[in-house]
This record gives C-alpha cells, sequence and structure tokens, in this order.
C-alpha cells in the first residue's frame, strides 16, 4: 500500500495541468438534486487535485468536526516532529484523566504505561481512538495546532478541547477547511513528500470504510478519516482515482436516521467516483486519443 502511495503521489505532484471543468456545474447539480428533502443538513467540498477546481455546498459553514479533527492532529506531529521537538520513538505516559471512551484500545490500556508517539499516532488514524488523541492533542499543544493550521490555510479549524465527546461548541472544522489539508497533503506539499506519504498511507488503512471508499472499487487507494457523534457523520478522503484523483469532504449534521446520513455520503461519493471517470480533464482526454 505505501508503495502504491508514494507512485500515485510522485504522478500527481509531477503532473501541471491547466484543464478546465465546463461540467463541474453539472456534477454539483446532480449531487444537489441527490440530496434527501427535510433529512438533515449535507455540506460539502470538492476539488479536482490536478487543477486545483473545486465547488463547495454550504462548504464554509463551521461546525463540530468529530474525528475528522485528528487529521489536523496527525499533520501537527509530523510538523512538530519535522522541527526536532521529539521522535516518533519516544513515549507518552498513560494517565487516568487521559482515558475518553471509544473506539480504539487504549481506554482499556493500564494507567502508567507509556506508548510511543508512533503508535499513538497510528491508532489515532487507524481505529480513531479518542484516548490516543486526547494524549496527542496536550502533548502538541491545542495552541500549536491551531496556529499551524492556519499556516495551512485553513481559516475555520479551532481545537478548543482535547476531549472529543465534550467538543460541541469547542471545536470547529468546516469542509473547505479539510479539503484545503487533503490537497497540500495529496500533493506533498506539508513537511516533505516522504511525510505526506506516510499521513496519506496511515489514512488508508483506517478501518472505518462505510462511506467514501464504500462506492469506489477496491483496487483505488482512498485514504479518509471518518467522524461520529450523536446526530453527526462526516467522512473526508483523498481519492487517488487513476483517471483524475481528487479530495472529497462531507459533513452531515441532524439526520434523522444514521442510515441515511451514511447513505447519502455513500452516495455522493459513488456520484462524484463516477462523474470523474466520465467528465473529468483525464478521462475526455483518454477517450480523444481512443
Amino acid at each position: 500500500m505505501k508503495k502504491c502511495c508514494v507512485f500515485l503521489l510522485s504522478i500527481f505532484i509531477g503532473t501541471n495541468l491547466t484543464y478546465a471543468n465546463p461540467d463541474l456545474e453539472g456534477l454539483k447539480h446532480e449531487i444537489e438534486c441527490t440530496l434527501p428533502r427535510g433529512q438533515g443538513r449535507v455540506s460539502l467540498c470538492f476539488t479536482d487535485i490536478l487543477t486545483g477546481e473545486s465547488f463547495g455546498l454550504d462548504d464554509t459553514i463551521a461546525c463540530n468536526p468529530a474525528s475528522v479533527i485528528k487529521i489536523p492532529v496527525m499533520v501537527e506531529a509530523y510538523i512538530q516532529a519535522n522541527q526536532g521537538r521529539f521522535s516518533f520513538s519516544d513515549r507518552l505516559k498513560l494517565k487516568e484523566s487521559d482515558k475518553v471512551l471509544g473506539a480504539g484500545p487504549m481506554y482499556g490500556q493500564k494507567s502508567g504505561r507509556s506508548f510511543s508517539i508512533q503508535y499513538l499516532v497510528e491508532n489515532m488514524i487507524h481505529y480513531s481512538d479518542n484516548t490516543a488523541t486526547k494524549m496527542l492533542i496536550d502533548f502538541l499543544g491545542k495552541e500549536h495546532i491551531n496556529a499551524d493550521m492556519r499556516a495551512l490555510g485553513l481559516t475555520q479549524t479551532i481545537i478548543g478541547t482535547s476531549n472529543l465527546l465534550k467538543a460541541n461548541g469547542l471545536n470547529f472544522s468546516s469542509t473547505k477547511d479539510m479539503s484545503i489539508l487533503l490537497s497540500k497533503l495529496s500533493k506533498g506539499d506539508i513537511v516533505s513528500t516522504d511525510a505526506c506519504t506516510e499521513m496519506v498511507t496511515l489514512m488508508s488503512k483506517q478501518k472505518y470504510r462505510w462511506g467514501i471508499p464504500h462506492s469506489v472499487p477496491k483496487e483505488i487507494v482512498v485514504a479518509n478519516k471518518t467522524g461520529t457523534l450523536n446526530g453527526i457523520k462526516h467522512d473526508c478522503g483523498i481519492v487517488f482515482s487513476k483517471k483524475s484523483p481528487y479530495v472529497i469532504s462531507i459533513f452531515t449534521s441532524n439526520f434523522k436516521s444514521v442510515a441515511t446520513a451514511k447513505q447519502s455520503i455513500s452516495k455522493i461519493s459513488e456520484i462524484v467516483f463516477n462523474w470523474t471517470n466520465t467528465h473529468s480533464h483525464l478521462a475526455q482526454s483518454a477517450s480523444m486519443a481512443q
């Protein structure tokens, strides 16, 4: 998987295309027509990695990002490691006050044990472990994460608490911010190409695949991170489509049914993937060459 991501990134970073996508409005309209009426709120942002073209639906509305905020936390860990503040082999000691309910193995670990920062980052992304996340945010510093995200161009991403179960009204982000961050990751623009490849690989191995990856062929690499809380279902990811790689970020809230929210995200993903394989610049170029 890592070699695959390295190969894909090397192709995309080395490509300089400026094609226009006149059908982008058509994609936006198709998605709008698919959204369930009276079910809840959906915000999304789509970005073509090669051209930088994008569109959004309520993509600047800032809301509780739930576990999607773990992407900026991961990025900050790589930024500070590159600055020499620590090594990923350094260890942090688990305190009882660090424990936050949720998925992953850390909540059940014995207080006083120490874990490498690498292990915590992996569990935060692979299993969406809230305890690992709290340990990392407290270690890295909310103020440092917020400042570095602003420096990367994220204007609506704020971490006010390291306890993601108490983050309502304290942690914020938007689908536009997440798409900016993931676009930079996909092109190797944060820390280094190697660091971005490692982060993309971590995300491609996370176990929650019900959203964006669900509607994409299994052979396509999808690096995504979901977010789930009461009334909230999010998914943000990089889809390394062979014809036209892209970033899609989708936030949903206040749906009457969790199943409907998940289905909406999956359906949007399906529409976007199919569109990139039939209407995108690379798909059109391939068709003309035949």
